[in-house]
């Protein structure tokens, strides 16, 4: 269709510059005298078909113009397609890495940190997947239970002084990610419920640095006794 229009457009440019030739040649014969009005005539007359000579390359130019603009907006249209689908592939892929590796026997069998902080990991490539709204509380339900997950041999054993120091590093560890879900355009659809996760999780950790042994049923709770530290397999 492109290609028509610009067709048309060049027929007409010579179309009208063949009519201007043939009417000049009408107008001065082979007998006619040439004097100062004809000469004019005839500069004036080339100079008209010059013009439309020009205009008609002019007109044809635009369209060519007009149309690669087209196939460009086009073709930034597909690339921007392709890079939103790129982008919502690797966010998915990088969610499952995460989730994958939180959820290793050989981790959570130990109580190791590394499963809360694979599945917080996780959680701001959950947030850039429109998709996933409706799942956001399952994501924090499962939040909550890998933070959970952190007990009191989660930090090996030893004096005061060691486990302070060990709580201090998780939460260096965690801090960047921490702060990566807080800044995401999409934090609103979890702040509530993340702040106060967030917030209990603190506790709990506080609870851990003074030796004392945390609830496996409560976020930011002291258990009665002590707690028997079994596999939490799912």
């Amino acid at each position: 269709m492109k290609n028509q229009s610009t067709f048309w457009f060049a027929l007409i440019a010579l179309a009208i510059s063949i009519i201007t030739i043939v009417l000049f040649f009408v107008k001065v014969s082979a007998n006619s005298v040439v004097d100062c009005m004809t000469f004019i005539g005839v500069i004036a007359a080339f100079i008209g078909i010059s013009v439309t000579l020009l205009i008609g390359y002019q007109i044809y130019n635009a369209v060519e113009i007009k149309n690669r603009l087209n196939e460009i907006t086009a073709l930034r249209s597909e690339i921007e397609t392709i890079k939103h689908k790129t982008n919502t592939q690797q966010n998915e892929l990088y969610e499952a890495i995460h989730i994958l590796q939180s959820r290793d026997p050989q981790l959570r069998n130990t109580y190791n940190p590394n499963v809360f902080l694979h599945f917080l990991a996780a959680i701001p490539f959950s947030l850039s997947l429109p998709e996933k709204k409706d799942g956001y509380k399952f994501l924090l339900d499962e939040l909550e239970e890998d933070m959970m997950h952190i007990v009191l041999p989660s930090f090996g054993s030893g004096t005061k002084d060691v486990f302070e120091k060990g709580v201090k590093h998780l939460k260096d560890l965690y801090k960047e990610t921490d702060e990566a879900i807080r800044k995401h355009e999409n934090y609103a659809f979890i702040k509530d419920r993340y702040e106060d996760l967030m917030t209990k999780f603190d506790t709990r950790l506080s609870i851990i640095s003074q030796m004392k042994n945390p609830s496996l049923i409560y976020l930011d709770m002291i258990s009665g006794e002590e707690p028997e530290f079994k596999s939490r397999n799912k």
